[in-house]
């Protein structure tokens, strides 16, 4: 597709017609390899407590990914300028936040230099 919230949708259609649908979805983009065991548990956990929220990482107020979506979500065909986070920002389910010291949910590896402060 030519941009990421396609592909997302296109996941989350062909998932649907194999699998049905799931309790919630995890969105974590190919270019964050580096997130930890540890953000991805806490993050579950807190899904978990909170399965009609978004949760979102936060690193020193930032937010990044790997996100968690109700299962429920829908990304319709129609474009948003602003992607995945206009979506989240129009919607109707409660967002939260959660903190953590893992830094490597703010970081994108596009190029083979990303990779050299691994």
């Amino acid at each position: 597709t030519p941009d990421m919230l396609g592909s997302i949708r296109l996941g989350m259609q062909k998932a649907l017609s194999e699998y049905g649908r799931p309790d919630g979805w995890v969105i974590w983009p190919v270019d964050h390899p580096a997130v930890k065991a540890e953000t991805v548990t806490t993050l579950s956990t807190a899904f978990a407590e909170r399965r009609n929220s978004i949760i979102i990482p936060r690193c020193n107020g930032k937010s990044g990914h790997p996100i968690i979506l109700p299962g429920c979500f829908v990304i319709h065909e129609e474009s948003n300028p602003l992607g995945l986070k206009g979506l989240i920002i129009h919607s109707d389910h409660p967002v939260h936040y959660v903190e953590t010291q893992d830094g490597s949910i703010l970081r994108n590896f596009n190029t083979p230099e990303d990779m050299v402060y691994v």
